[in-house]
């Protein structure tokens, strides 16, 4: 299929029975270069810069949990693939459309401005439903995770150091002249906490527990081998 460059956004265009297609002569870097060239069944020919819309202007029935999202539409010229009855005919129409998206959300595209408005709502809330449900895991994962911990008696005891917590743990801060936590009463800490721990917070939290305790460890064990070797030893 062959295409030719035109200067203006009403000028693109496509015969795809004639295998001709016209696109913007920044196709490249409007649409190409920002990941444009597929939104949802359309394949975009040539954009507008995208603007803010107010959704409550564009939709007849808009939700209150809505308003928080930043939406932006814009319009375009595109070759869409037609669908009917859920199957793809293998047809390709080319016309205007509108190009809508919610903050770094997959744009969603459709002929209509308030369906696309509507379509990269709903795909930002579903998105932020699915956010907070693997956040509510991977808090109840980490809980369970550190129970694990304090119930292994290699770790009873212990007292890390902690400055590298204050800002990882939420009132930690507080601690200002201390230099060392006992593990137990950090690990209580973080499960009163985690409720206010984002997913990247707790992950890194995790890991430098992680790191910490492998230190710990090392020095336990290696402390105990010095001990029995001692005990083991006729010349002690």
């Amino acid at each position: 299929m062959s295409h030719d460059l035109v200067d203006h956004l009403g000028d693109a265009d496509a015969e795809p029975e004639l295998g001709t297609v016209r696109i913007h002569k920044n196709w490249r870097t409007s649409i190409h270069e920002p990941r444009l060239a597929h939104v949802t069944r359309h394949y975009p020919l040539a954009i507008e810069p995208f603007d803010v819309v107010d959704p409550r202007e564009v939709l007849e029935r808009h939700r209150m949990q809505w308003r928080q999202h930043r939406v932006m539409m814009c319009r375009a010229v595109t070759l869409e693939r037609e669908w009917r009855g859920g199957r793809f005919t293998g047809n390709l129409i080319a016309g205007p459309a509108f190009i809508a998206r919610v903050e770094e959300n997959q744009p969603v595209a459709h002929w209509h401005p308030a369906q696309a408005v509507a379509a990269a709502l709903t795909a930002a809330r579903s998105k932020q439903q699915a956010e907070s449900r693997h956040l509510a895991k991977l808090r109840r994962n980490a809980r369970a995770f550190l129970d694990e911990l304090v119930a292994a008696p290699r770790f009873l005891g212990l007292d890390l150091p902690v400055a590298p917590y204050r800002s990882l743990v939420p009132g930690l801060w507080r601690l200002r002249r201390t230099e060392s936590i006992p593990f137990l009463t950090l690990k209580d800490t973080i499960c009163d906490q985690i409720g206010r721990m984002d997913r990247d917070g707790i992950l890194k939290l995790l890991l430098q527990l992680g790191l910490d305790l492998a230190e710990q460890r090392s020095l336990l064990e290696k402390l105990l081998d010095e001990f029995f070797a001692q005990l083991n030893d006729p010349t002690a």
